[in-house]
């Protein structure tokens, strides 16, 4: 019978000092997972080995649940982007979003918030994502899914950004496609694009 693991840990104090609720994740070895009361943006400070967390994660198929859990965990936690980055849980993560026959909306956003968490700040984990596959199903889901678009304009940045390869990658994703065709009058959006514009020069 395998053992849950529960990782506690505590939002940041909020801006007037007072406390903050207590998070506590658990993931079993079966791939089940809680998430008792906090929000899953709030940066853990997790206490359980990360590497083990990592193993765990690595053992199960994954499900939307295990790409929000992966989300929460790097987001704003060191050691563990260290971890993830150590391992092969981001080639792991691209190839369930790229394999993925028509993913939905959901999975899409859930996947692209992953990845960002795994890869800002983490020149190892953008170097793990020189899969030319990803950044064509990036292109698939700019067309099909108008609601993820920031999402996925966001994502393309943080993982392009600083990594002369992963520029080159995008470049041949895009070919002839004009990206301004997605910026669908989203001031801001523009602007991430004129970037990625910049970067692929």
């Amino acid at each position: 019978m395998s053992t849950p693991s529960s990782t506690p840990s505590s939002e940041p104090p909020s801006a007037d000092g007072t406390e903050t609720k207590t998070m506590t994740v658990t993931l079993n070895l079966d791939g089940s997972v809680s998430d008792d009361s906090a929000p899953p943006s709030a940066p853990p400070n997790v206490a359980e080995d990360a590497s083990m967390l990592v193993e765990k994660l690595l053992a199960v198929n994954f499900e939307v649940k295990h790409l929000q859990l992966i989300s929460t965990l790097a987001f704003g936690n060191d050691n563990m982007k260290k971890a993830i980055a150590s391992s092969p849980l981001i080639i792991k993560l691209i190839g369930f979003f790229t394999t993925a026959s028509d993913p939905d909306v959901e999975t899409t956003k859930s996947f692209c918030a992953a990845l960002r968490a795994c890869t800002i700040n983490s020149a190892k984990g953008r170097a793990q994502c020189r899969i030319p596959e990803l950044y064509v199903s990036f292109l698939k889901s700019l067309k099909s899914q108008p609601e993820n678009r920031d999402e996925c304009i966001t994502t393309i940045c943080a993982v392009c950004m600083n990594d002369e390869e992963n520029c080159k990658l995008l470049k041949e994703a895009v070919g002839s496609v004009d990206l301004k065709d997605f910026v669908d009058d989203n001031e801001e959006r523009a602007k991430k694009i004129k970037f990625l514009e910049a970067l692929m020069e």
